[in-house]
């Protein structure tokens, strides 16, 4: 074919089909995709949902702690357990309240030393 000259398109039956055979197999993939990031989206959201279920019950259960009434407990060693516990509590919500910077005092930081 002389230089210049573009190919003639073919638009016979043959080619056409295969073009939509392409077409088919391009918008298919397209679709598994998609599907693929549901899937993934579905299963975050649900991983989600379990850990926001789970802290849920944490804090149901540490609040039960907190509201205990420790003096009525004879035995001194559940005593000392559910005491134990309840400063636990109290150090997860300080540390996830950012006490430091409300309360400086409390800072654990060694800035003064330098």
């Amino acid at each position: 074919m002389p230089v210049g000259l573009k190919k003639p398109i073919d638009y016979s039956f043959k080619n056409t089909e295969k073009i939509e055979k392409e077409a088919r197999k391009t918008a298919k993939d397209a679709l598994k995709v998609q599907i693929e990031e549901r899937k993934v989206k579905a299963m975050e959201e649900m991983a989600a949902n379990e850990k926001r279920e789970i802290e849920r019950k944490e804090k149901e259960t540490d609040m039960q702690i907190m509201s205990m009434n420790l003096s009525e407990i004879q035995d001194p060693r559940q005593k000392a357990y559910y005491n134990m516990m309840k400063n636990q509590i109290m150090d997860k919500l300080m540390e996830s309240a950012n006490v430091e910077a409300y309360y400086p005092q409390y800072s654990n930081s060694n800035e003064d030393e330098e």
